[in-house]
């Protein structure tokens, strides 16, 4: 068993204010980027001269004393990259013992991830003894490793199940923006992107599209088409060429303030459809004014028996009428909740004709 899944609190908050909060306590994350001046000596030959004079250099230590190889590769500015480019030389040279516990958890988690089949576990039970340590591992690996995405295939794959592991098994959120800031660069070279873009979608949090959404106001052609087909579950947004992106923007953000709480993750991702829909409006939630399971779908709280009865009333309509009803009851509760509430109690008829000559419909 992995670390337990925090459960948001929904009591006494509207869905604005909860959208503010996550943005202030999520979107403030940033990458870190690492300056020359903290460059650890093993990253800075690679970066400046290459992956070959770094791997020189380090055998060449090894050469000399074995001690200041070691003191290099556990420095605490080392990134993943070049731990993950010099695994053999670790190996071969017989020095797993002498490295810091850290880098030998890296080490064994991407020799994990590496063994890992499409149909296989995500992360065997037995990777490490080491387990309450391994999610702040994995970060490093996806924060360092990250700056060097598309170092090769086999790179990009031990980086995108750690990304999968830190959002689905260690409901790791802070990771988000690197995650989605990977698959549009990706994106932008042609690379591959599902892989990423599922561990983005399996952390269940319909507020991390406010971070897709940025992307509508980007400069690149390639970053907004990718935005739009992403933000494609949003069915009331209107993401056509013809409308400007900046009202695009503002039209997903209003979107998800006005249904975040009745929002149902459907598990949809790029790996079953090429337009897939994560998230799906619970309409006989949002009818009601309840905060429905991410994870299942049904209404949280307990229903009284005028709900239960509006609930299966509901469910016999067709679709038009129901989204009708829907959309009606959510204007309704925001401009007069007691009329709301009166309106609620009466028939379904008076419901719907009251809803209808609201919109100007027969």
């Amino acid at each position: 068993m992995f670390l337990t899944q925090k459960k948001d609190m929904y009591t006494n908050i509207t869905s604005n204010e909860y959208i503010k909060n996550w943005s202030k306590s999520n979107f403030s994350y940033n990458q870190k980027t690492i300056t020359s001046k903290e460059l650890q000596d093993l990253d800075r030959i690679r970066l400046s001269q290459g992956i070959f004079k770094m791997k020189s250099f380090f055998n060449e230590q090894l050469k000399n004393t074995k001690e200041n190889a070691v003191v290099l590769l556990n420095h605490n500015n080392l990134m993943y990259s070049s731990l993950y480019l010099l695994k053999q030389d670790i190996i071969n040279h017989k020095i797993v013992d002498d490295i810091s516990t850290k880098n030998k958890i890296a080490l064994r988690i991407t020799e994990e991830i590496l063994k890992i089949e499409k149909n296989s576990p995500l992360f065997p039970s037995n990777c490490c003894s080491h387990i309450q340590s391994v999610a702040s591992i994995l970060k490093w690996m996806l924060l360092t490793g990250s700056q060097d995405d598309g170092l090769s295939e086999e790179f990009d794959t031990i980086l995108d199940i750690t990304a999968l592991l830190l959002t689905k098994i260690y409901k790791e959120k802070s990771v988000l923006p690197i995650i989605i800031n990977m698959a549009f660069e990706r994106n932008r070279r042609g690379a591959n992107t599902h892989d990423l873009l599922w561990s983005f979608f399996e952390a269940k949090d319909p507020r991390s599209f406010i971070l897709v959404a940025n992307y509508l106001l980007s400069e690149h052609n390639k970053d907004i088409e990718l935005a739009k087909k992403l933000l494609k579950f949003a069915s009331d947004v209107n993401m056509t060429i013809n409308t400007p992106p900046y009202y695009q923007y503002l039209h997903f953000i209003s979107w998800l303030k006005e249904n975040y709480f009745y929002l149902y993750f459907t598990g949809e991702s790029f790996q079953q459809t090429n337009q897939p829909i994560p998230y799906v409006v619970v309409l006989e939630a949002k009818y009601l004014n309840k905060v429905v399971s991410i994870d299942t779908g049904k209404i949280l709280e307990s229903l009284s028996e005028n709900d239960v009865n509006c609930i299966y009333t509901f469910r016999n309509l067709d679709q038009n009428t129901r989204i009708i009803l829907t959309n009606f009851s959510h204007f309704l509760r925001h401009k007069d909740d007691q009329f709301w509430t009166h309106w609620l109690n009466s028939t379904i008829s008076e419901q719907i004709m009251t809803a209808k000559n609201w919109l100007g419909v027969s």
